[in-house]
């Protein structure tokens, strides 16, 4: 059965009563307050330990902030997605910023340490997705994890 448009203006006005809504966000905010307590938390953390690397690296204060958009964008990729897809679009968070003219390996260490483990960079310091002549083999993959965030660790054979 199809309901009359006055019936649901009624039932939406109805809803619309600023003392019930009220009511409903008082109710739910310290909860919020305490899972967005959490999140800033670790994604101080994460900024934190991407400065670090950065500032170790030499790069200039006004890329640094550039660096840490990748870093919340991957942190957040990492909170939503996983596996295959979450590769796919960690490395698209990747492209644009190394089209935008970032270093690819800071941008994968970024990544890494913001919980995606997308791009690893190898012992010879390669990186996987811009094989060395004459390719590579994966001798094994393994997840750790380091400070509470996820790690993908790559050996391979030159």
């Amino acid at each position: 059965m199809v309901r009359r448009a006055e019936l649901r203006r009624e039932k939406y006005e109805t809803s619309m009563d600023a003392e019930a809504i009220g009511q409903a966000f008082q109710a739910v905010k310290p909860i919020a307050v305490e899972q967005e307590s959490i999140y800033f938390s670790q994604i101080a953390d994460v900024e934190a330990k991407a400065k670090g690397i950065l500032e170790a690296a030499g790069v200039t204060p006004f890329l640094i902030a550039q660096y840490l958009i990748v870093a919340r964008k991957c942190y957040s990729l990492a909170k939503r997605f996983t596996g295959v897809t979450l590769r796919e679009e960690a490395e698209r968070v990747l492209d644009h910023w190394e089209s935008r003219g970032l270093d690819r390996a800071l941008l994968s260490k970024i990544c890494n340490i913001s919980g995606c483990g997308c791009d690893v960079a190898g012992p010879s310091g390669y990186v996987l997705s811009q094989a060395p002549p004459g390719g590579f083999k994966v001798t094994n993959i393994y997840v750790v994890f380091e400070d509470g965030l996820p790690k993908v660790k790559v050996d391979i054979e030159i």
